[in-house]
């Protein structure tokens, strides 16, 4: 992903709030400057349709419209890119009407926002000498280190399971109301890990205990601890299978965990 330098990027914010945040009486007369917060809008607009297609789907393009406003009210661009911008969406749409009347589709917002950071991020292989560790320090002096690239998600919904029902993302497509109906009713609430490996995002269901032992340890919580805390995690059957997955980068000394969650290049 492109960084945008921070002078250019200090500059943008400055402009987008001098044109969202300054009083429309002060502006009344100023038609130019409605019409371009007007094109700001509808680019908004786009730019969430790209980053939630799926959200898209279940709401249509026209409602899109003024989530994208009520949005830049609460979250406004700060770089040059808008695949940077949206990811309040799901508490805004959690604090809407939409949330009585499709209750997941906040959930649904939250997990697309995630793949799509997933998807951005950049890819990191584990540093197998850091297993090291593992004879040289005690379990609660071990610390471990996630990248970027990782996201844990959890619902009372079985969202990952609609959100494949959308799918393919052309417009014209919609499941039809049956298989919604039956995914809702038959389908399990979602506890996952969503991972970048050679390429491509990966969704990888996880054990209750599982997810609540990633939470901690991405924390910071020392391996020891976490043993402590979730009796019910084995952490010699779940190493083997983070590095597989790409859920950590390196085991690392607990004092060394300032920059636990996605170390800088």
């Amino acid at each position: 992903m492109n960084r945008i330098p921070a002078s250019l990027r200090d500059w943008q914010r400055t402009l987008t709030d001098a044109i969202f945040l300054q009083p429309d009486e002060s502006m009344s007369h100023c038609q130019a400057l409605e019409i371009y917060r007007n094109n700001l809008r509808m680019t908004a607009a786009r730019a969430l349709t790209v980053s939630y297609p799926v959200v898209t789907k279940m709401i249509g393009e026209e409602t899109m419209i003024p989530l994208a406003s009520r949005l830049l009210q609460q979250e406004l661009p700060d770089s040059g890119d808008w695949a940077d911008w949206g990811e309040e969406l799901a508490l805004l749409i959690n604090q809407s009407e939409l949330n009585s009347q499709i209750p997941m589709l906040a959930d649904m917002a939250k997990f697309e926002w995630l793949l799509h950071s997933v998807g951005r991020s950049q890819e990191r292989s584990f540093i197998s000498s850091t297993l090291e560790l593992l004879s040289s320090h005690d379990l609660d002096q071990i610390a471990v280190k996630a990248p970027l690239s990782l996201e844990v998600f959890k619902s009372n919904f079985p969202v990952s399971g609609l959100w494949a029902l959308h799918r393919p993302y052309e417009p014209d497509y919609m499941p039809e109301r049956e298989d919604i109906l039956l995914t809702l009713r038959t389908g399990k609430p979602d506890c996952l890990a969503l991972a970048q490996r050679n390429g491509h995002s990966i969704r990888t269901p996880l054990e209750e205990a599982e997810y609540e032992a990633m939470i901690e340890l991405f924390c910071g919580t020392s391996i020891g601890g976490v043993l402590d805390k979730i009796p019910g995690f084995d952490f010699t059957q779940w190493l083997p299978k983070a590095i597989h997955n790409g859920w950590i980068t390196a085991l690392i000394p607990l004092n060394e965990t300032l920059t636990l969650k996605g170390e800088k290049p």
